[in-house]
């Protein structure tokens, strides 16, 4: 992790208390003024951070930005955390999942040993949904793409399989964290008093040669504002609600 990673890192572990920016400069192993202009460039991408002579810096209890250092908090296998990658804008989470995999492009992370990548946007210009329509991904919803070998599933009719465990991993998490019920419809997509709440969408990548499946890609949109307007909870954040889902898939 860089010099800004590292302090979201502690940031979001100390939430809405202050750390001294001496404490943070000893522990992270750089001078105050580093850690005051990685501070700054924070402040500029969104995060809500307070500071205050002779008490230092704090994250609101109410920033909801999604990061890896974030999601790391609520992940049960902190090896998970590295294999995700995170964005601010793509085109779609499942197109750069398999450009990755049909090229000789390397993810931005190492993966897990269990060979899996996690590709998240906070927004996407180009996300799909299933037979090829347009799924609308503004900025606010959580958007990822989790790729998993085919060696690692396991059951008879493998999609279809993923395809029903990763709803039943979204109603859950979502019930769980937020209180909302959500009931598939058309599609498969996810609903809550007829509004459409998420889109999934499962592909497979398969050998050029002997024709078997190599790969999968879950894709998962969430409209997260939607999720958190219609909750009366305070603690529902984006990043809780991706690690858990995470937990529950792999």
């Amino acid at each position: 992790m860089n010099t800004r990673e590292k302090i979201v890192a502690a940031l979001e572990a100390a939430k809405g208390d202050y750390i001294s920016g001496e404490e943070l400069a000893d522990s992270i192993g750089v001078s105050r003024n580093s850690v005051w202009k990685a501070i700054k460039t924070l402040k500029e991408q969104g995060y809500n951070i307070d500071a205050v002579t002779n008490k230092g810096y704090k994250l609101s209890s109410y920033s909801d930005i999604i990061s890896r250092e974030g999601i790391l908090l609520y992940l049960k296998d902190e090896k998970l955390a590295e294999c995700i990658e995170v964005y601010e804008a793509i085109g779609s989470t499942n197109d750069l999942a398999k450009k990755y995999l049909y090229s000789d492009i390397a993810c931005k992370t190492d993966g897990s040993e269990s060979g899996c990548h996690i590709i998240i946007a906070k927004e996407q210009t180009g996300g799909r949904g299933q037979n090829k329509s347009a799924f609308p991904s503004p900025k606010g919803g959580i958007y990822m793409s989790v790729v998993l070998p085919a060696d690692q599933v396991k059951g008879s009719h493998k999609q279809k399989d993923i395809s029903k465990y990763t709803r039943e991993a979204v109603i859950k998490t979502v019930f769980e964290i937020s209180g909302i019920k959500l009931e598939e419809g058309e599609n498969h997509g996810l609903y809550h008093n007829k509004a459409k709440i998420c889109g999934l969408l499962t592909e497979v990548l398969s050998d050029y040669e002997d024709g078997n499946i190599s790969e999968y890609i879950i894709g998962i949109g969430i409209r997260y504002d939607d999720i958190a307007l219609l909750s009366d909870r305070s603690d529902v954040t984006r990043n809780r609600m991706i690690a858990e889902i995470l937990n529950k898939l792999i």
